[in-house]
Parts: C-alpha cells; sequence; structure tokens
C-alpha cells in the first residue's frame, strides 16, 4: 500500500509551499 505525502493532502493554495509542495517546480519532491 503506497501512502501519501502529508503535503498531498494540502490545498492547492499551499501546495507551493516550503521547497516540498508538490506545486513547488523547485521544490524537493
Amino acid at each position: 500500500m503506497k501512502s501519501k505525502a502529508i503535503q498531498d493532502n494540502y490545498s492547492d493554495d499551499f501546495s507551493y509551499c516550503y521547497g516540498c509542495g508538490r506545486l513547488n517546480e523547485r521544490g524537493l519532491k
């Protein structure tokens, strides 16, 4: 079973934050 990262539960308004958001192209992913 693959679990989601906690950032995947954030709304799109917060998905670019802190270098690890899924919408942050320069993030840590």
